[in-house]
């Protein structure tokens, strides 16, 4: 595999570390436990088969897991025990030594052989190869190699129990026991090395030799180095941090040693000291009790759980989670000796040995830019000045630039001469020159740029030109002076955000929007340019940062992890495979020049050994699991000819790899049924209803975005059943051939009268059948009489049975008003004539009516003529079609009512702003009483008709449901207003409104239903007589605690059967053209749907009383709006001002405010509304306020319309958001009406920032005071 691996990453960090005095850094584990399929955590061994499967021995069996899921063998799949104790994998399969003897793993099935069996049934304690092949078992029984088809005792095996063995490359086999370990040729002759070799105190239960040629002994506490002999043996063990529970050894594949102990796992490095991974570097568990290291390069570990170690041991970080300061990480650098220095939202961070140490006064900020200027540390973030740290006297000092020039933020910093280049959020780009003891700071000036730029990175390359990315497009200062690069030279886009100058001589960006990177060569132009995308192999286009390593690899960072780029190939990093956290932060990269590197996260800082890194992974080879043709397993060695006639295959397969399973991607196909690959998410396939053929299904695997490897194959075929055979095919052929001609003549033979009769019994019966199955209602009826009904005919009338109908006037089923079209149409049927399609309306069994779409023609029914019509019910279309009607009739006057509600209110709001200024502005004693009560008939007469306006605006929001508290006597009262010229020329209105609770729903709907309660008391009334007549309108609260309210009229009242049929949609007492019959049904409809009722109550000649009772509003009750808008910014209270060491200067100077309204009346009423306060300046458009702007006027506040011609109040929003997104939080907007979907939903996200025209002074004043407050408070 070409992949780097925890071993050699790990020696060389520890080499490192004692060069560097970095703190400790913790290596980043998966566990595994019970929730992951594992039902014992007694766990003896790992160890991995060729095809890439890990196996897991525990104490309850043997475990198999493919990447995703652990598989369990115990005795019911043929163990020998379910006690798993050793594992030793090699050609022929997987060996398994357990508490009773061997067994045999092949392609995913316990196999049982004479070999297997003739173990006697003992522990086992370890197996080993000999060069030849020749497997050694090390039992309770003793010590056993295989011989031909059996297991035998090793010659001369001096006896007792073996509890680990060695088999050296010159075949000479070493061996443990109880007390000692013998050493022997295989052949019979055995040397025992006990007490006198330092042995003796405990059982041996690893053997191992490393790369440099020494033998380890290990037992549990005690661990022997043979440089030469058994006989020269020495103790080491006191040089382990502590004993282990088993004695166990791992040799890595570089042929160093580790060793499990109670405090971790140690590692022995070169200079002869141990390398402990324990608690404090990350294991999440003390005690390690077995090791290994997959082919992948992943350390697993055993302790109290299964651990993997991930990223394969590339990946260290520095996290709270282990004292690490800090959450996010905004940069770091090391200085000139070696000490790393790290820019946090907490601080400046130093480095040492032991711990990470806060700058002193760099607390209460975050640093974004961390840099060595001539032996001092220059920091610089989110505070207003650049800070040089002395880490001598542990003091520091502020450089400025200060409040005039500090933008929102310090993003990066290059040092060039004497000239620190400072990139600000706001403020453009900084320049501070030092000399003569002097210090003066200065704004850049960027083409094309503004001093409110965003200058977020700085580069100074290798010939001496300055590179700075902003808003205004990407800036670069060369002999020429500066220039910028955007779409026209070939970037994606002009924003960028962050660049990185390679090795290469290659420049490389990325964008403010997610557009990826773009590479290009700069000498005078811009050449060589590349684009790297998703469409690349990128994991994502939103990128935070750019760097490259001591090695010339491209480092990528996203807010989902980082991609490493070598040349051709990528691989994606995340905290899946190591990163301290998936979201990295702006430019915080630093690369150490022996290859180390550190990016930033939110989550903390990762260490990345880069050095030791040499490819991603190759993409793992699928492993077949599985497979079954036709319900029988085939497995998965040589195909086996299926049953014949098998039609259904299903396939398990998975890609044995344990980095991030969220990047394997997997394809299958089955030949010849399938020529082009398909993906899948999941580890099988299964293929129904093949015919027979030869197949191949293949199977292919990736780790995205690297290439597919080879495919893994299953080779089957279906043979053909004996009655899907060519000749029996034939013969069938041959047989029905005959068949039909026998027949033919038959047929031949019968006579023509008996065949005519018998093709027209079928053809009734056929006729009938369709009929009675048809979906239409289909009635049959003979001189007016029917004579058949269908089921769908039933149904739709109502009868249960046939017989209701059958023998019966046909007429009957007709409503009465129809009876002549019906008597009509028989008419032209008789002469022949053909007959259109009709609705027609019928009368149910209930007394309702079914209107439907009747065609009829004569037919030949029993043998003799009858009149057969077709009833297609189109009853719930005809409501449908009036429903429509109604409400795109009602959203129309909705619409309408909207716009006159806001034609009214922009002249009533300065009818009552002059109103209001002229109550300010005149004297108390030249105002006469005469004066003052004109005034206050003017005020009065204003109010009346802001009340008039807010109830038709009320009305134009009935078509959208919006679920909130409703005030039942508000909407009872807002109907009444609006319905009172069609009361008042009928009757007298009297109401009686108690207390009632509140309601949930929507009140444009409930206030619909008033509406129509109220007018249709007012038509049961004859008009002109508004004297002698009454309705009554009341509320009170029951029993049950429900809104009760009632409508009472003496008008004509209603008889029994029409109040039973009042609420039917289409049914009216109206005159044709004066009603729709359906406004009770949709107010029954909607007060239902509050969880409400209606009630009737009416006598002819009295009058009625309808009452509609609405359930009270409780606390969990759920408002719904029929918008969802996102959120928006909002004014919310002023903070409290936290103490800092440096105090903010502010520029105190007179709020400016700028109106616009494109009425000039209203215009110069809110002027004088608040000249008194504040400077005024007035646009009478969007456009001509951005005229303002761009001349360099500033405002602390902008009051505008919003909907103005041209230019709305919205759009101008959005224009002054991608400008200056401080400035549009302090706009505010008034209305007249937002009538329209986009205005509704973007005044429902600013609910603090409008009001509603006309509006009181002190409003409109309080609401500027409130912006300006916040601004006030922003810039302290």
């Amino acid at each position: 595999m070409r992949t780097a691996t925890a071993l050699t990453v790990i020696i060389f960090l520890s080499t490192v570390a004692a060069v560097r005095a970095d703190p400790p850094s913790q290596y980043p584990f998966r566990r595994f436990g019970v929730e992951h399929g594992l039902q014992n955590l007694s766990l003896n061994q790992i160890s991995q088969t060729g095809d890439g499967l890990l196996w897991v021995a525990s104490e309850d069996g043997l475990y198999q897991y493919d990447g995703t899921r652990f598989r369990r063998f115990d005795v019911a799949e043929g163990l020998p025990s379910s006690h798993v104790k050793a594992l030793l994998p090699e050609r022929r399969g997987l060996w398994v030594g357990t508490e009773r003897g061997v067994a045999l793993v092949v392609d995913g099935q316990v196999t049982t052989t004479a070999l297997t069996q003739s173990l006697p049934a003992e522990l086992v304690n370890a197996l080993t190869l000999g060069p030849d092949g020749t497997l050694w078992v090390a039992s309770d029984g003793g010590l056993y190699h295989e011989r031909g088809d059996r297991f035998e005792l090793a010659p001369g095996w001096p006896g007792g129990a073996s509890s680990a063995v060695r088999v050296e490359v010159d075949g000479r086999v070493i061996a443990g026991r109880v007390r000692d370990v013998i050493s022997g040729d295989g052949a019979g002759s055995w040397t025992v090395y006990g007490e006198s070799a330092g042995f003796g105190l405990e059982r041996i239960d690893a053997i191992a030799r490393t790369g440099d040629n020494t033998l380890w002994v290990r037992s549990s506490r005690y661990l022997w180095e043979c440089k030469e002999t058994l006989a020269t043996c020495r103790d080491v063990s006191s040089d382990l941090p502590d004993a282990s529970e088993l004695g166990r050894l791992l040799v890595d594949r570089h042929g160093t040693l580790w060793v499990t102990t109670r405090r971790g796992i140690a590692h022995r490095l070169a200079d002869g000291t141990w390398d402990v991974i324990g608690a404090a570097e990350g294991l999440p568990a003390r005690s390690v009790l077995g090791a290994f290291e997959d082919r992948e390069g992943s350390m697993w570990l055993i302790g109290d759980e299964l651990f993997q170690m991930l990223g394969r041991g590339l990946w260290r970080s520095y996290t709270a989670a282990h004292d690490f300061p800090a959450d996010t990480v905004w940069s770091m650098m090391r200085d000139r000796r070696g000490a790393l220095w790290v820019g946090t939202n907490r601080g400046v961070l130093e480095a040492t040995a032991e711990s990470w140490t806060v700058f002193p006064g760099t607390e209460p900020f975050a640093f974004n830019a961390v840099i060595e200027v001539n032996g001092a540390i220059y920091a610089a973030g989110s505070g207003p000045d650049v800070l040089r740290l002395d880490s001598r006297t542990r003091t520091t000092t502020v450089l400025g630039p200060g409040a005039e020039l500090a933008g929102d933020n310090f993003n990066s910093m290059v040092h060039e001469g004497d000239t620190l280049w400072v990139a600000s959020w706001k403020s453009g780009l900084l320049a501070m020159t030092e000399g003569d003891g002097k210090r003066t700071w200065r704004r850049e000036s960027l083409p094309r740029g503004n001093d409110r730029e965003n200058v977020n990175q700085l580069v100074l390359d290798r010939h001496g030109r300055l590179w700075a990315t902003g808003t205004e497009g990407l800036a670069v200062r060369d002999d020429r002076g500066w220039h910028r690069l955007d779409e026209r030279e070939g970037l994606t886009a002009r924003s960028t955000q962050y660049i990185v100058e390679r090795a290469s001589g290659e420049i490389c960006v990325a964008y403010s929007e997610a557009h990826g990177v773009t590479c290009f060569r700069y000498g005078t132009e811009v050449t060589n340019i590349r684009h790297l995308t998703t469409a690349h192999g990128l994991a994502s286009d939103k990128v935070y940062l750019l760097g490259e390593d001591a090695r010339g690899r491209l480092y990528v960072g996203m807010g989902i992890g980082v991609d490493v780029i070598d040349g051709g190939s990528h691989e994606h990093f995340s905290t899946a495979t190591g990163l301290a956290g998936d979201d990295c932060a702006a430019r915080a990269f630093w690369s150490d020049p022996d290859g180390d590197v550190f990016i930033g996260t939110t989550r903390g800082m990762a260490r990345f050994a880069s050095a030791r890194y040499t490819a991603p992974p190759l993409p793992p080879e699928p492993v077949i699991l599985g497979v079954s043709l036709g319900g029988t397993p085939l497995g998965t060695g040589p195909p086996r000819a299926p049953k014949p006639g098998s039609a259904s295959l299903y396939v398990q397969f998975a890609a044995p790899t344990f980095g991030n399973r969220a990047q394997i991607e997997l394809q299958v196909r089955l030949l010849p049924l399938e020529s082009e690959w398909r993906m899948t998410s999941v580890g099988e396939a299964r293929y129904h209803q093949l015919p027979p053929d030869d197949y191949r299904f293949e199977v292919r695997s990736r780790i995205a975005p690297g290439a597919f490897g080879p495919a893994t194959t299953v080779v089957f075929s279906i043979e053909p059943a004996w009655w899907q055979t060519l000749g029996f095919r034939v013969l069938v052929a041959l047989a029905l051939v005959i068949a039909l001609l026998l027949v033919i003549a038959w047929r031949a033979r019968v006579s023509t009268a008996r065949a005519a009769r018998r093709i027209v019994l079928r053809s009734e019966a056929s006729f009938r059948a369709l009929i009675d199955q048809s979906p239409d209602a289909v009635i049959v009826h003979r001189e007016g009489t029917v004579i058949y009904a269908n089921h769908k005919a039933l149904e739709s009338l109502g009868y249960p049975t046939p017989d209701e109908i059958v023998g019966g006037p046909a007429l009957a089923l007709v409503h009465p008003d129809d009876h002549g079209a019906v008597l009509a149409r028989a008419a032209m049927l008789a002469r022949g004539e053909p007959l259109p399609v009709r609705e027609l309306r019928f009368q149910r069994k209930d007394g309702s009516h079914l209107v439907a779409e009747v065609s009829a023609l004569t037919v030949d029914f029993g043998g003799t003529p009858a009149t057969l019509a077709v009833l297609r019910d189109c009853t719930e279309r005809k409501a449908l079609e009036t429903r429509l009607v109604l409400a795109d009739r009602m959203a129309s006057i909705g619409t309408l009512a909207a716009g006159i509600a806001h034609e009214i209110n922009n002249p009533l709001a300065y009818v009552k702003g002059n109103l209001a200024f002229l109550a300010e502005e005149l004297p108390e004693s030249a105002v006469s009483p005469a004066l003052r009560v004109a005034l206050n008939d003017a005020v009065e007469g204003a109010t009346r008709v802001q009340r008039i306006v807010a109830g038709l605006k009320t009305f134009s929001r009935a078509d959208h449901e919006q679920r909130a508290s409703i005030d039942v006597q508000r909407a009872l009262e807002l109907a009444l207003r609006m319905t009172s010229n069609e009361l008042r020329h009928r009757c007298t209105v009297t109401t009686k409104l108690g207390p009632v609770p509140h309601v949930l729903g929507d009140e444009s709907r409930l206030g619909q239903v008033f509406i129509n309660l109220l007018v249709n008391a007012a038509h049961a009334i004859p008009d002109g007589r508004a004297d002698d007549h009454q309705i009554h309108v009341s509320t009170h609260t029951d029993d049950a605690g429900r809104a009760v309210i009632e409508i009472h009229d003496d008008g004509c009242g209603m008889a029994p059967d029409v109040v039973k049929r009042i609420f039917d949609p289409f049914f009216t007492t109206k005159d044709v053209g004066e009603g729709t019959g359906l406004g009770l049904a949709i107010g029954l409809g909607i007060v239902k749907a509050l969880g409400g009722e209606i009630l009737v109550d009416s006598t002819p000649g009295v009058g009625s009383t309808f009452t509609v009772t609405l359930p009270p509003m409780t606390p969990g009750s759920e408002i719904v709006s029929a918008r969802a808008p996102s959120p928006a910014p909002v004014l919310p209270d002023l903070p409290d001002s936290p103490e800092t060491s440096v105090t903010a200067r502010l520029v105190p100077r007179s709020s400016q405010v700028l109106l616009i309204d494109d009425d000039d009346r209203l215009r110069t009423s809110l002027a004088r509304m608040l000249r008194k306060e504040h400077t005024i300046t007035l646009a009478s458009s969007a456009r001509e306020a951005l005229a303002h702007l761009d001349a360099g006027e500033t405002f602390d506040v902008i009051v505008s319309d919003l909907m103005m011609p041209e230019m709305t109040g919205m759009e101008l929003h959005a224009a002054l958001h991608r400008r200056d997104p401080e400035l549009a939080a302090r706009m505010v907007f008034m209305t007249g009406g937002a009538f329209t979907e986009d205005a509704q939903l973007f005044i429902d996200q600013i609910p603090h920032r409008w009001l509603q025209k006309p509006f009181e002074v002190a409003e409109i004043r309080q609401l500027v005071r409130r912006v300006l407050a916040r601004r006030r408070a922003d810039a302290a």
